[in-house]
Formats: structure tokens, C-alpha cells, sequence
């Protein structure tokens, strides 16, 4: 003769403590975790990866400097990475780092901890470190400081003969063939200002 359990008995039977799992449950978890953070690395654009991995060698770089653990990822170590990296060589000889590219780095660490490593890391993580390197992007504009690649060069009359010899033999037929599209772009072009306000 078989017996059932009552509702309460099956309940309390399924009923789990919040965020915790049998073993197999929670090794099947923690693989669908690794996955999907796999799943989305392969799906990065390729420059957006470099990008990352160039911010982490700099994190490295600065770790080993500090005899810091790089999983040391607080407010107070990223406070100081900003202080590093203002010190840093920029992209062009005799310039450092740009206020920018230290923004990003500071991104690229924060959410390279948080999706590879799994750090459980504040929202407001790098608020400081953000404040910090504010108030010296103020002061770099009351000094007039270049830093990064410096100001891009101006595009003249011979760049501009250089970009058209690059052009097909047959643009201008294209161009006849796209004639409605390109009237309108003309004259919506015609109605801007030299100031890129659009006359009423």
C-alpha cells in the first residue's frame, strides 16, 4: 500500500534557501555562468576587445608597480591607477595619456572584473576615481596642457586630390542614377549655414 505525502510535507521538501542549491544544480550554474561570459566575449567587436585588453596590461603594469593583487579592483586602488596613468606617456612622443583614454581604461577594468572575474564590485566603484580625474581634466584646460594625440592636423586642398584620385571612373554615372536621392541631399545641404544651423 502506497501513501502520499501531505502538501505541506511536499512543500517544505521542494522549498529551497534563497540563492542556494543542491551541488549538481549549482555546478550546472556556475558552467551556464562561464558560457554565457564566453558566449559574450566572442561576440565583442574585435576593437572594443582590444581596447580592453590594452586596459588591463595597464592595470597589470600599474599592480606590479604598487605590489598590488590585480584583482584588487576598490575605490582606493582606482583612485590611484588615475594618479599612475596622468603620468603615463600619451600615443604621441612627448604627450601623456589623454583625460579620455584614462576614462576608458577605468571602464574597461571595472567591467573586466565584473563579467570575467565575477567581482561583486559596488555600482559607484570608480566614483572617486572619476572625481578625481575631473578636477584635473579642469585644471589640464586652465593650463592648456596637450595631452593624447594631440590636435587632429587640418585637411587641405591635397588631401582632398589625394581622396578623389581614389574614387571610380564611374562616379559621376552613379551619381545620374542616384540623381532624385541626390538632389535632395543637396538641398538640404543648401539650406545649412556655414555655422551647421539650418535656415527656416
Amino acid at each position: 500500500m502506497t501513501t502520499t505525502q501531505p502538501a505541506t510535507a511536499v512543500a517544505t521538501s521542494l522549498a529551497q534557501v534563497p540563492g542556494q542549491f543542491p551541488p549538481d544544480v549549482l555546478a550546472r550554474l556556475e558552467q551556464i555562468d562561464r558560457d554565457a561570459t564566453e558566449h559574450v566575449e566572442d561576440n565583442r567587436p574585435e576593437k572594443t576587445k582590444g581596447l580592453y585588453a590594452a586596459d588591463c596590461r595597464a592595470w597589470e603594469a600599474f599592480c606590479a608597480e604598487a605590489c598590488l593583487p590585480p584583482l584588487a579592483v576598490r575605490s582606493g586602488t582606482l583612485v590611484l591607477f588615475v594618479e599612475w596613468c596622468w603620468v603615463q606617456p600619451g600615443y604621441t612622443p612627448g604627450l601623456f595619456l589623454s583625460p579620455a583614454t584614462i576614462d576608458r581604461r577605468l571602464s574597461g577594468i571595472v567591467v573586466t572584473a565584473r563579467r570575467q572575474h565575477k567581482l561583486q564590485l559596488a555600482a559607484d566603484v570608480a566614483e572617486e576615481a572619476r572625481a578625481l580625474l575631473k578636477a584635473k581634466k579642469k585644471a589640464l584646460k586652465k593650463a592648456a596642457e596637450e595631452r593624447g594625440r594631440g590636435p587632429a592636423p587640418a585637411l587641405l586642398v591635397k588631401h582632398m586630390l589625394q581622396i578623389a584620385r581614389t574614387l571610380p571612373d564611374d562616379m559621376w554615372s552613379r551619381s545620374k542614377a542616384d540623381g532624385p536621392r541626390a538632389a535632395r541631399s543637396c538641398a538640404g545641404t543648401a539650406r545649412m549655414t556655414t555655422d551647421g544651423k539650418k535656415m527656416p
